[in-house]
């Protein structure tokens, strides 16, 4: 009896009341008079995620932590395995907590960092040329912009254009012997009188021959000029296609007069659409055994012939000439290279891109390592030089890939590298040259992600930054399938809010979340996002994840 009443008496004692805090040590003291502030402090410390503006002193593998610092940013962290670091799981900021609010869109956000993880051949760049794509497991923030190059295999894939690259042009064949191949057809290689100084031959034995352009991307083609070698009836069909291999025709002519190295025009009032590739197919020909085209030009509305190859130019060329030409900067082959005269600069490459190209980054593979620094520069009339970027690495790598991406300077026909500081060997030299271009319709496909079920929805979450000018839905849509990218069902997404581009700083983007219903069948559970831009909008996409049930 005595017992009893001595544990009554003792769950009555009053214990001191101890001040609460959102840290703790989860160290509870032995003693009566600690032992209720001290358990009520480590359930604060539970309850606030060990909130504070410093790490905590005492910490455990897995432990949470609200990063407090930027009061206007605060950031929820998480302690690694190993007990010797923390691990960013992202914002915490009122705008984005009914994005994060579940276990579910924590997974989704980290997925999202697994992309820079598995970036492949190289992470894609920001417009500084530092930064990487996307947010890495330790919160270092990356980007990714209109301006990034191919990179596929991976998590993520996207599209630009290296306007240093000449359209592909092929045929249905060439006559032999002789210097008739296809690319004569394309260099504006004609004397004043319109003569042939160079052409192409088809073999004589093949019917209806044929000449095409591979434009690396869909082209709205409204006009085609030929000039052929002989007088005598010309007759053909001008043709498009998406895949090389299915053909429609645009327009078909029929010239029975044809005077020899005279234009031949052939356009077409409504548009047959953008396609990728081009062709002249030769029905009826007239004049030789072998069917010879000195040029063959193709036009969009504004009457560029997209067909012409783009030209180089170098300030000067290095000893041997056949050693360094400056197609060798250009040609997709590390075999060659262009050299100037000497190593000590100013020297500088250029391309006429032969109509305005909007470049947003340059890359640059030099030969030898060491200093590298100069200028990418634009022109309107191949003259006047304006400054898009500088350049500057003490401790390049010889034979790598230097990236130098800028901001959108619009669209120039004349671009060029001026080389002001160079070290490495005797010569400047340059093995290959890229100028990438902001495309106007930007995809970002992800790879599969193959779901244990059948999704009735699928939800997405961009993490974005413009300039505050573009059409949500419009100039940037998001996109969901189910069915490996068989089939595509657009995500209206609306905004929540803004998050921290880079913590600590005042830089914000956006983020764009939306919920999709596509029509998924019985084992349609290969899943896909894709983001895409339009409108020739500057777009930078820092991250997407996706979730569905």
């Amino acid at each position: 009896m005595t017992r009893r009443i001595l544990a009554i008496m003792f769950l009555g004692l009053v214990l001191p009341s101890v001040s609460l805090a959102d840290q703790d040590d989860y160290d509870v003291s032995n003693t009566v008079s600690g032992l209720r502030g001290e358990v009520n402090s480590a359930l604060d410390a539970i309850q606030s995620n060990n909130s504070g503006s410093s790490a905590p002193a005492s910490t455990k593998s897995f432990q949470w932590w609200v990063d407090t610092s930027d009061s206007n940013n605060p950031r929820l962290k998480v302690r690694n395995k190993d007990d010797d670091g923390w691990i960013d799981a992202g914002t915490l900021s009122e705008e984005t907590l009914d994005v994060f609010s579940d276990k579910a869109r924590l997974n989704a956000l980290f997925n999202s960092y697994r992309i820079a993880d598995n970036a492949g051949s190289g992470p894609l760049k920001m417009f500084d040329g530092v930064v990487d794509a996307f947010e890495n497991e330790n919160g270092v923030d990356t980007l990714l912009s209109r301006a990034g190059y191919d990179s596929t295999g991976d998590d993520y894939s996207s599209s630009s254009n290296d306007w240093t690259t000449d359209p592909v042009y092929s045929s249905s064949g060439v006559y032999s012997p002789g210097p008739y191949s296809v690319a004569n057809a394309f260099d504006e290689s004609r004397d004043g009188s319109n003569n042939p100084i160079s052409q192409w031959a088809s073999d004589g034995s093949l019917a209806d021959p044929w000449v095409s352009v591979d434009f690396g991307e869909p082209r709205d083609i409204r006009k085609a000029v030929m000039y052929w070698s002989y007088t005598g009836r010309k007759a053909g069909n001008i043709q498009y296609s998406d895949d090389s291999s299915n053909w429609s025709t645009a327009q078909t002519f029929d010239n029975s007069s044809y005077t020899a190295n005279a234009a031949e025009e052939v356009t077409w009032d409504d548009s047959k659409g953008a396609h990728r590739y081009w062709r002249v197919e030769i029905t009826e020909y007239v004049g030789s055994t072998a069917i010879s085209l000195t040029e063959f030009d193709l036009m969009e509305d504004g009457g560029t012939d997209m067909a012409r190859t783009m030209s180089l130019s170098a300030s000067s060329i290095g000893s041997p000439t056949g050693t360094y030409q400056v197609s060798g900067a250009a040609d997709d082959d590390f075999n060659t290279q262009w050299g100037a005269v000497d190593g000590t600069g100013p020297e500088w490459v250029q391309v006429d891109l032969q109509l305005a190209r909007k470049i947003t980054m340059a890359r640059l593979y030099w030969s030898y390592t060491g200093l590298k620094a100069g200028d990418i520069q634009y022109s309107d009339n191949g003259s006047s030089w304006t400054n898009a970027t500088s350049f500057s690495d003490s401790n390049y790598v010889g034979q790598t890939w230097m990236e130098i991406s800028f901001g959108d300077v619009g669209g120039h026909r004349y671009w060029r590298v001026n080389i002001t500081g160079y070290a490495g060997s005797a010569i400047i030299t340059l093995k290959e040259m890229e100028l990438l271009e902001a495309g106007k319709d930007l995809s970002l496909v992800s790879n599969t992600t193959t779901a244990q079920f059948e999704p009735d929805k699928i939800r997405l979450l961009v993490f974005e930054k413009d300039d505050g000018v573009i059409t949500l839905n419009t100039d940037l849509k998001g996109w969901v399938s189910c069915d490996d990218g068989g089939n595509w069902t657009q995500v209206t997404l609306v905004s929540k809010g803004q998050f921290s581009i880079d913590p600590g700083s005042s830089s914000d983007g956006n983020l764009f979340t939306g919920v999709a219903s596509p029509t998924c069948g019985a084992g349609d559970d290969d899943l896909k996002w894709k983001v895409t831009s339009a409108n020739d909008e500057l777009i930078e996409i820092h991250g997407v994840a996706m979730e569905w049930d």
